[in-house]
């Protein structure tokens, strides 16, 4: 049955140890009590910890990603990304407003000779997609995928936001048509624990297995980036409280999928050039307006080798992480990431990806504003494919 995905408020989620028990996830989220200031400074080391690499970006990049945080597209301007990371009622509207397609805003085509590099947007590929997310230190969850990746739909998308749609029910608003990817899970596999965290319960691991079957339908934009729309959940997948950690697990795919694929530009680049685009996405059940500056650090006939700094921000405070009951607001919102990627040119599926992206999520009662609970939530995925896409002429 099609389900809205992620969902991000279920508070009856819960992750059994080896021996049993139960640890509700809403619990762990909020294990770290303190006051306000606190919760900011030990956010703020977070975001300078997981910040930019100095030794791969040069000053150039870190100039856009700091465009990024101030001002990211004259859209932005009057409600640009706040330091709590947390958009105003309505201010993220204006920054990317929903399911517009990605902005896309060139920083410098970089050096000639330069091509065009935005991939043709059809065919399917297996993939294979692992996902580690460590939850506040409490709840580890590591899946191995093995993906079928399948566009369909009709003409390509458009470029322009005014752009109406069709009356197909997938589509977005600025696309001309259904285009879509539909990532049909043929194998989920629970990995290793990290050091020090208890192994997967047998019913935990049952219900991932069981995701097998299970079909991921996002948008794609002109450029090739996605989007998530729906999934339709294997019927095998019977165990209580499946729906809710099939919903967690498919968050981690989801996002991580998308952010593996960065929009591309139309206009011809060459080696060394970069550019921001902006859109929407969901982070951990959160959704954000998320920017993304893409680079190209090496360019041959046939091969790109490109990275991806990444910045989400929450559209509103009123949405929580997957697993948190209602009645709590999001006061913080510091989310950053890195991807290094590389693929064929002509070809749109990356050949390898590696991508790191640590969340530090700050809540609180209302009724209660001065204590505020923090986590901290890390996922990191590889991307590869399981078979060579063939280049298109």
């Amino acid at each position: 049955m099609p389900i809205p995905l992620p969902s991000n408020s279920h508070p009856a989620l819960r992750y059994c140890t080896r021996a049993g028990w139960a640890l509700p996830l809403a619990a762990s989220l909020l294990l770290v009590g303190c006051d306000k200031e606190t919760a900011t400074t030990k956010a703020g080391d977070e975001q300078a910890d997981a910040g930019v690499n100095d030794a791969v970006v040069d000053n150039n990049i870190k100039n856009a990603v700091k465009a990024v945080e101030q001002a990211p597209s004259a859209a932005a301007a009057e409600g640009g990304p706040p330091p709590s990371g947390v958009f105003a009622p309505g201010a993220a509207d204006k920054a990317h407003a929903p399911g517009a397609p990605p902005h896309i805003e060139m920083v410098s085509a970089g050096s000639e000779p330069r091509v065009a590099l935005r991939p043709p947007l059809d065919g399917k590929q297996k993939l294979r997609l692992t996902v580690a997310k460590n939850y506040a230190q409490q709840i580890f969850l590591a899946i191995d995928y093995q993906l079928t990746a399948s566009i369909v739909g009709g003409d390509e998308p458009s470029d322009n936001p005014s752009d109406k749609p069709s009356d197909k029910p997938s589509d977005k608003p600025g696309h001309k048509s259904a285009l879509s990817v539909v990532f049909t899970i043929d194998k989920a596999t629970p990995m290793p624990p990290q050091q020090g965290m208890p192994p997967m319960a047998p019913k935990a691991a049952e219900t991932i297995q069981q995701l097998k079957g299970t079909t991921l339908t996002m948008a794609m934009s002109p450029g090739g980036a996605l989007g998530v729309e729906t999934v339709t959940m294997s019927k095998d997948n019977k165990q209580p409280g499946g729906d809710t950690l099939a919903a967690m697990a498919l968050g981690g795919l989801a996002e991580m999928v998308s952010f593996a694929m960065p929009a591309w530009p139309q206009q011809p680049v060459g080696q060394g050039a970069y550019w921001v685009a902006d859109d929407r996405a969901v982070v951990s059940g959160v959704p954000v307006v998320r920017y993304r500056v893409t680079r190209i650090e090496k360019l041959t006939t046939d091969d790109i080798s490109y990275s991806v700094d990444l910045r989400q921000y929450a559209v509103d405070g009123g949405s929580v992480p997957t697993g948190v009951p209602a009645g709590l607001s999001l006061l913080g919102f510091q989310s950053q990431g890195k991807s290094v990627a590389s693929r064929k040119v002509g070809v749109l599926w990356p050949t390898t990806a590696s991508m790191q992206s640590p969340v530090v999520i700050q809540l609180a009662n209302p009724q209660q504003p001065q204590r505020a609970g923090q986590v901290q939530i890390s996922t990191k995925a590889k991307l590869s494919l399981l078979v060579a896409a063939p280049k298109k002429k």
